[in-house]
């Protein structure tokens, strides 16, 4: 697959609602245009429910651990597709339950 030039597109991933808002959390994949070959990297930003970014966190996502660090992850195009089909999407944090998320579209 080819993300076409001048195109960028974004899937957004958010959290399960929690009463506790820094609890919650949003994640943006961003393809951006001309993105083609398996060794690209797709830029992730993670931030909790104020806006903020999470300043250490474990993103589970498409079969694999990401390491988030000041908001801010990555992985690479062929990650991406292989794990596309794989459960599980959760935000972990040290010292808090893992909070679930899901896909959305706006």
């Amino acid at each position: 697959m080819k993300v076409p030039e001048g195109k960028t597109i974004i899937l957004t991933i958010v959290s399960h609602q929690m009463k506790d808002e820094r609890l919650r959390w949003a994640v943006n994949i961003t393809f951006k245009g001309g993105l083609e070959g398996s060794d690209a990297i797709l830029p992730i930003t993670v931030e909790d429910g104020l806006g903020q970014p999470i300043p250490a966190a474990v993103f589970e996502f498409a079969g694999k651990d990401l390491r988030v660090r000041d908001g801010k992850s990555s992985m690479t195009y062929g990650d991406f597709i292989k794990g596309k089909h794989k459960p599980g999407i959760w935000l972990k944090r040290r010292g808090e339950e893992p909070v679930p998320g899901s896909l959305t579209f706006a």
